[in-house]
């Protein structure tokens, strides 16, 4: 609640100064169901980071679902990492799911 009050007003990427080392963006937009979400950043090709942005969760059944867009820089990361990052995501959805 301390941030929300001393950075709203700020209109920089990054808000917050002396952000950790080692951290990435992961934004939600709950309002709203996706099946791809893209973003463009311009930045001459230096942001390596991935940023994860969720969506609004739907209930079906027993099940629940929440879409997720990951955007990876092709210069760290290729398709078969990200094939590997979703499935150990769903892998951990799943086993989650069992406990409730």
């Amino acid at each position: 609640m301390e941030d929300m009050k001393n950075y709203k007003d700020l209109k920089q990427f990054v808000a917050k100064p002396h952000e950790p080392p080692n951290t990435f963006p992961v934004s939600s937009i709950p309002w709203v169901n996706f099946t791809g979400f893209n973003l463009n950043i311009y930045n001459e090709g230096t942001y390596l980071l991935p940023i994860f942005t969720m969506g609004k969760y739907v209930q079906q059944n027993d099940r629940v679902y929440l879409p997720l867009s990951v955007q990876l820089h092709h210069a760290v990361c290729d398709g078969y990492h990200t094939g590997v990052l979703y499935n150990e995501l769903q892998s951990l959805a799943d086993r989650c799911h069992e406990w409730f």
